[in-house]
């Protein structure tokens, strides 16, 4: 940490008022912002923002472009360079699209710019639409507002995987601030509307029935983010006639100061869309997060708001998307499904009925969307729809990435779909769950701040692999899983700090350190024949689980 700190001190690159910000730190501020130095890794940067080597500022930014620019000069030496950047609402992300383009320019790598945020995905398409050799998206997703980050995709618009990471990375630890080329004068390529005009036009193209109630009231927040106006667009032009955005989160807010925490992953983060919904008689409310890859929904279902989570929404999916294209003739040839191993099975288990391929990847679309890359050049399979828990959705093969912006979509027309056949999602869901048992899940996190909460987390992970538990609650363990090393498969699975209790009564729990955020994330899914007891059981089990943290983390 001293050393880190040292340096930012007498860095003579680095400005008097970061220096002076340093100067006022608490002790403890000091030691998260210097006790290491922010890691490149196949997410990209993201951290908090302010001055540190462990924090997201220009410095750390300019950095990995400048990493990003000598590794793309070495690796594709032989085509001319490009690169197509986009940035969302937050703070400092304006800032940092300019310093990672006049980087880039320094190196004669040609650069294109959007003209205002964009969401995520827009972004992932633009790389493959443009056909650029890499594309950088400036944002922190869902994370508070303190934080902000980088994510670069490759030539195929998708996330980064190790293969690019660590050559970054590598680069990058070789760089000093001095080492940073930059073109203040630099001149960009503005991407053109054609290109987002093209977007909404194949997504457009993916509806499933047209036959709906295209007229029940649609209470929509982008939870004050970039989704506001191209959600309401493919709304529009899918022809949805009713549909209300929040208010008070309508605009873009890099404080979001009426949600905290604006991920809709969390039902919390619904309260002024349900407020609204109640004054306007509307039943159904879609939130998406900040930069609009990923979204979720709430529906007033027997007097009372039900938040359905990830799982819950992706079974969904699944089987309205599925069954509409076999009843319409419309599946291709070897079709087939991707979702992430912490992901529940109620999603496949429909896939499964109609003969579809099914594959579990790693957490991340760079894993869920790789075998659609595969796919796409040896035609093995044609790459249908993938999910994983967190609220992610991809249908299609037009972008590499989870797409919130096509979902809203396919989440309206499956609503008026239903509708029109006199019941909503959750009467929907109950149907699945009659049909393949209730699949319940369970997901939680705990939070361990700075370097102190990163060594309670590798000391709890620690104790689950050496100590393994051979109960949890009331439930016995047959079989612990560890990833760590990978594991073959129909789709191998590169290393991951992940592992899996297989318990004996239809059930399985992940652990797993978040590769963004830090929090330990736990996935427990059970099956059962009733939902009451289902549920019970999971409490059991976190009740367990709860226990066995707090006596790690005070060792």
């Amino acid at each position: 940490m001293n050393k880190n700190l040292d340096q930012w001190l007498k860095e003579p690159l680095i400005d008097k008022a970061s220096k002076e910000a340093i100067k006022k730190m608490s002790p403890e501020e000091k030691i998260d912002a210097f006790y290491q130095k922010l890691s490149f890794g196949t997410a990209g940067l993201r951290g908090k923002l302010g001055p540190g080597s462990n924090r997201m500022n220009i410095y750390t930014v300019g950095l990995a472009v400048e990493a990003l620019s000598r590794f793309l000069k070495k690796e594709q030496k032989d085509r001319p360079l490009s690169v197509v950047i986009a940035h969302d609402t937050r703070h400092m992300s304006q800032e940092f699209t300019e310093e990672a383009g006049q980087i880039l320019r320094a190196h004669g790598i040609q650069v294109f710019l959007f003209k205002n945020p964009v969401p995520t995905p827009l972004l992932a398409y633009s790389v493959r639409y443009l056909g650029t050799s890499a594309g950088i998206m400036i944002t922190a997703s869902h994370n508070p507002k303190e934080y902000n980050g980088l994510k670069v995709y490759n030539h195929w618009g998708i996330q980064i995987d190790s293969s690019w990471a660590d050559k970054i990375l590598m680069e990058m630890n070789h760089l000093e601030l001095k080492d940073i080329k930059k073109d203040s004068q630099a001149d960009f390529d503005w991407v053109a509307e054609s290109l987002i005009d093209s977007y909404f036009e194949k997504h457009l193209k993916r509806k499933i029935h047209d036959d709906i109630n295209k007229d029940f009231s649609i209470t929509y927040t982008p939870l004050n983010g970039v989704g506001n106006l191209f959600v309401r667009r493919i709304l529009r032009e899918r022809g949805f006639t009713n549909v209300h955005v929040v208010k008070v989160q309508e605009k873009p807010d890099p404080d979001f100061t009426t949600v905290g925490y604006p991920n809709p992953e969390n039902f919390d983060a619904f309260a002024c869309a349900i407020d609204q919904a109640e004054k306007e008689a509307s039943k159904f409310i879609l939130a998406t997060d900040p930069d609009s890859d990923r979204v979720s929904l709430a529906i007033y279902h027997q007097d009372q708001w039900v938040h359905l989570n990830g799982n819950q929404i992706g079974a969904l999916l699944m089987d309205y998307i599925l069954h509409g294209l076999k009843d319409q003739n419309r599946l291709p040839e070897n079709p087939a499904v991707v979702k992430s191993i912490v992901t529940g099975d109620l999603g496949f288990e429909v896939a499964k009925e109609l003969g579809i391929e099914r594959f579990n990847t790693l957490t991340g679309f760079k894993n869920i969307c790789a075998p659609a890359v595969q796919w796409e050049q040896n035609k093995d399979y044609h790459f249908i729809f993938g999910y994983e828990e967190s609220i992610g959705y991809i249908y299609g093969d037009d972008v590499f990435d989870k797409d919130a912006v096509i979902i809203s979509m396919i989440l309206c027309e499956m609503a008026g779909y239903y509708d029109s056949l006199g019941r909503d999602l959750v009467d929907q869901l109950h149907i699945l769950y009659e049909k393949y048992k209730p699949h319940r899940e369970l997901l939680y996190s705990t939070f361990y701040e700075g370097a102190q909460g990163v060594e309670t987390m590798n000391r709890i992970m620690d104790a689950l692999r050496e100590q393994p538990l051979k109960e949890v609650g009331q439930e016995e363990v047959t079989e612990v899983i560890d990833y760590q090393d990978g594991l073959k498969g129909k789709i191998s699975l590169a290393p991951q700090n992940l592992i899996q209790y297989q318990l004996k009564d239809q059930g399985k729990i992940f652990f797993r350190p978040s590769g963004t955020e830090p929090k330990l994330k736990v996935y427990i899914y059970l099956v059962d024949e009733e939902i009451e007891k289902a549920d019970q059981r999971l409490l059991a089990i976190q009740e367990a689980l709860s226990l066995f943290f707090k006596r790690n983390e005070e060792k």
